[in-house]
């Protein structure tokens, strides 16, 4: 098995996807398996399933973004920081997506 967890959201950095390209041509027979705070599985989700990744974990720490923006100062979307309310609506919303399309 084979995980990766960051630094940082690994779905935001392109090499983690270099790296499990890598790692599937020198050992096919490797699971791979990655850790996401979920903000984008639901965009990245074909990515993952056309290396072979099996086994993800996304960090979901509140359903409602009242909780959730306590939880997070701010998060960091398509470039743009979002805090508050609506930074953790955008990030449940995104969760909730990506675990549906999974």
């Amino acid at each position: 098995m084979v995980g990766i967890a960051g630094p940082g959201e690994p779905l935001a950095n392109e090499e983690t996807f270099e790296t499990f390209c890598l790692i599937k041509k020198v050992h096919p027979h490797l699971h791979h398996c990655i850790s996401s705070n979920g903000l984008l599985v639901s965009e990245r989700c074909q990515d993952l399933v056309e290396l072979g990744v099996r086994n993800i974990t996304i960090t979901l720490n509140a359903l409602h973004p009242e909780i959730a923006e306590k939880i997070y100062s701010s998060i960091v979307y398509h470039e743009k920081v979002f805090s508050g309310l609506e930074g953790a609506q955008i990030l449940i919303e995104q969760q909730l997506s990506g675990i549906g399309e999974l």
